[in-house]
């Protein structure tokens, strides 16, 4: 049975949440955070209808290009929907999303959305060309954040490496102010489970005693 048990206090919870293991150590921190992990955007223009052809309905290769490594993706329907299954289907770590800028089912885009943390910025490319262009909207990007004096480039905005046993869950830039953590024993929690543990020890001693 696991007796540590803890309590957390978190000044500022709207921007990041603090969980806790039993591997936590009682003790304060301070967190300030520059700026959230983010993974690129890239859109393509107006694409017309879902199902309006592209590249004159021939099949066309859209290119995606990840770490250095380049991903071909055949797209034998060649619509806005078949374009972005075919880039799903794939797995390559960036989604495609079918979007309607308007009202009436003929302003779609194809929106890219790629994983969190710089090393996973991708381009994209069709060929040939003119079946498709796609133009960021915004850039991938590394977590920036500072706990107890020391600055740190993460990659994911969910943080598990750098206060032993405890995961901080980063959801906004702290914008000057930093938060004050505070892991605390919580004594009312670990009677509890003593008080359980010597409940089912007597039960079980009773029922061995019986037999």
């Amino acid at each position: 049975m696991d007796f540590n048990s803890f309590s957390i206090t978190n000044s500022l919870s709207s921007a990041l949440g603090v969980t806790g293991t039993s591997s936590a150590s009682a003790g304060t921190h301070t967190v300030a955070i520059s700026n959230i992990a983010a993974g690129q955007i890239s859109k393509t223009g107006d694409l017309g209808g879902k199902d309006d052809t592209i590249n004159g309905g021939n099949a066309f290769n859209v290119s995606v290009v990840i770490s250095g490594v380049t991903h071909v993706v055949n797209v034998s329907t060649a619509t806005p929907a078949g374009t972005a299954a075919a880039i799903n289907s794939a797995n390559l770590g960036v989604s495609a999303e079918l979007i309607d800028a308007g009202t009436t089912g003929t302003d779609y885009f194809i929106k890219l959305t790629g994983e969190t943390g710089s090393e996973n910025a991708f381009t994209a490319t069709s060929d040939p060309n003119s079946a498709l262009t796609f133009s960021t909207q915004q850039s991938a990007a590394n977590a920036s954040l500072t706990v107890d004096g020391t600055t740190f480039a993460r990659a994911s905005n969910n943080v598990s490496d750098i206060i032993p046993g405890v995961t901080l869950s980063l959801n906004a830039a702290t914008s000057g102010s930093t938060a004050n953590i505070s892991i605390n024993r919580d004594d009312s929690a670990l009677k509890s489970k003593i008080d359980d543990f010597v409940s089912v020890y007597n039960s079980t001693r009773a029922t061995l005693k019986d037999l």
